[in-house]
């Protein structure tokens, strides 16, 4: 396969590893997972290899290597220690591409790379949340700036969205600071301008973006309703918009329960106005969860039943880059036990249901 094929030798190397892993979850058979783990390891040691000379490190294909193990690590990885080793490969890549000249993106002319990179960047940003740092300035600065990014109409919703997200890391890596009441000000005043903007993001949405509501048909574990969308892509940018904002009112509930202490004396006004909005930013928490879960059976179904496609190309489905934005939301904002359950069983299918559609 690997002998017949234009791909490099590098990326499929990467592409075996997780295809290896998939199976193995899905078979739950040791032996593969063992076989897995070693293709993994002698992928890594040809990326390291490779990453010596300038002109490999600015070739697609190496990037694309690194990234597919961080996806080995999204499915593969079952110890809790070890969840977030999918991050460190990310930012590897992200270094790798400060590298990168006006003439290396150039040459990327696949008309699906620009979402695919995006759909990297999104992981990464989620990446930059678990560990309570800023997202990359120089990825924020290629996605606003590189023509690559404008080429087609459907990306301007995703990089608006992407902005958004890169704010919310922001405030996510200054939670640890000294919580002085201006600073628990400062910060609730921040997270309130972040969800002003993904309320106006919904609001600016093309026409053609809004998705419709039916049954569910799939599997009753994800409730009755079921969202139908235009296509994968837009369900993953509307995925990332609820994760973003559940996230941003995981943020704000603990900035405005760490304020109530210091202003049990203050005016009841203000007291009033800081419990309802904790009871605001709780419902929605408790919608975004909803809409999440009424999203998931049009996106593991991989197909439109309408218009006959019987499969999707697996990089168009964005499931592991949603399986890593889950991790960050799990990680970050507090789940009940029965979300919680549903999402470990979830992270499971999925990556099956990926692997499934790449094979």
């Amino acid at each position: 396969m690997q002998k017949d094929s234009a791909m490099s030798a590098l990326k499929m190397m990467g592409i075996v590893a997780v295809g290896m892993a998939g199976l193995a979850i899905s078979k739950q058979d040791p032996d593969i997972m063992a076989l897995a783990r070693r293709k993994y390891g002698s992928t890594l040691l040809s990326i390291n290899e490779a990453i010596k000379t300038r002109e490999e490190v600015a070739k697609e294909s190496t990037v694309a290597a690194v990234t597919l193990l961080a996806r080995f690590e999204i499915i593969a990885c079952q110890d809790s220690s070890t969840q977030e080793a999918w991050i460190c490969h990310l930012q590897g890549a992200a270094i790798m591409l400060r590298h990168w000249t006006k003439d290396d993106w150039d040459r990327v002319t696949n008309p699906q790379t620009p979402r695919t990179f995006l759909h990297f960047f999104f992981m990464m940003a989620m990446g930059s949340i678990i560990k309570r740092m800023p997202a990359p300035a120089h990825i924020r600065q290629i996605v606003q700036s590189s023509p690559l990014f404008k080429a087609e109409a459907e990306m301007e919703p995703a990089i608006r969205l992407f902005d958004i997200v890169c704010k919310l890391a922001d405030l996510h890596s200054s939670s640890n600071e000294a919580p002085g009441v201006n600073h628990l000000a400062e910060k609730i005043s921040a997270a309130m301008s972040i969800e002003k903007e993904l309320l106006a993001w919904k609001s600016h949405l093309p026409e053609r973006w809004k998705y419709s509501s039916g049954e569910n048909k799939l599997d009753k574990a994800y409730g009755s309703p079921c969202h139908v969308y235009a296509c994968p892509w837009q369900s993953y940018i509307w995925n990332h918009y609820r994760i973003c904002r559940r996230t941003t009112h995981a943020a704000l509930l603990h900035y405005l329960e760490t304020l109530a202490l210091p202003v049990t004396q203050a005016h009841p006004a203000l007291i009033d106005a800081c419990a309802s909005q904790q009871e605001a930013s709780r419902e929605i928490q408790a919608a975004m969860m909803r809409e999440l879960r009424a999203s998931m059976p049009y996106i593991l179904d991989f197909y439109d039943k309408s218009k006959g496609n019987s499969r999707l190309f697996p990089q168009h489905s964005g499931v592991f880059g949603l399986l890593a934005s889950i991790q960050a939301m799990m990680g970050v904002a507090d789940i009940c036990e029965e979300d919680a359950e549903w999402f470990r069983q979830e992270v499971g299918y999925a990556s099956n249901q990926e692997i499934d559609a790449g094979v």
